[in-house]
C-alpha cells in the first residue's frame, strides 16, 4: 500500500503533471483483488487546478454532446476521427462534436461543428471495471488544419521506445478549474 501511496503523490514537473505516474494511480485505485475476489472502487479524486485554455493552445481539444445535454471531451486524432471514453459513447445514439472552439455555448469564427449518428466502442470494454474506456468518434467528413484545429501529437515511430518518464504533459478538458471553482458555462 505504502509504494502505492508514495507514487500518487502529486508530482510537478516543469508545471505539468507525470501522465504516466496519473495513469498508474488511476488505474491501481480502481481494480483491486484480495483474496481472489475482485472489487472495484471508483475513485472521487480528480484533476483539479489549471486556468481556461487560450484559443488555439489545444487545437485537438473536442467538445463532445451526448444526446442533447450531456458532455464529454476528446481529442481529435486525425483529420476524420475523435477519441474520446467509452463510457461517454455508450448508449448514446446521436453525438455533437465541435472542435476549434473554447466556447460551450457559441460558435466562433473558424469552429466546426459536426453531428455523428454512431460511436465505435473498444470491444473489450468492461463498464464495471473502467477497462478498456476508449471509443473512436468518425466525423462525418474530414476538417482541415488550422490555428484552432489540429490532431495531436503523437510520437514519431523513432521514438517508440521512448518510455517519456519525467516528460511534461499538458491535460485539457472541460471542468474545474480549482476544488471550489467551476469553469464558466463557455469556457474549457
Amino acid at each position: 500500500q505504502s509504494s502505492v501511496s508514495d507514487h500518487c503523490l502529486y508530482r510537478d514537473v516543469s508545471g505539468y503533471r507525470v501522465v504516466s505516474v496519473i495513469t498508474v494511480c488511476i488505474e491501481m485505485s480502481l481494480v483491486t483483488e484480495e483474496a481472489g475476489v475482485v472489487s472495484v472502487e471508483v475513485p472521487e479524486s480528480r484533476i483539479i487546478t489549471g486556468s481556461v485554455a487560450a484559443r488555439g493552445l489545444i487545437p485537438w481539444q473536442a467538445l463532445v454532446i451526448l444526446g442533447s445535454s450531456n458532455l464529454c471531451g476528446g481529442s481529435l486524432i486525425s483529420n476524420s476521427w475523435v477519441l474520446t471514453a467509452a463510457h461517454c459513447a455508450e448508449g448514446v445514439s446521436t453525438f455533437t462534436v465541435t472542435l476549434g472552439s473554447t466556447s460551450r455555448t457559441s460558435a466562433e469564427s473558424g469552429s466546426v461543428t459536426q453531428t455523428l449518428r454512431s460511436a465505435v466502442i473498444h470491444s473489450g470494454y468492461n463498464s464495471a471495471t473502467v477497462a478498456n474506456d476508449i471509443a473512436l468518434l468518425r466525423l462525418t467528413s474530414a476538417v482541415a488544419s488550422s490555428s484552432f484545429i489540429a490532431p495531436v501529437r503523437l510520437p514519431s515511430y523513432s521514438q517508440a521506445s521512448n518510455t517519456f518518464v519525467g516528460s511534461g504533459a499538458r491535460v485539457s478538458g472541460f471542468g474545474r478549474i480549482s476544488s471550489s471553482e467551476y469553469l464558466a458555462l463557455e469556457d474549457f
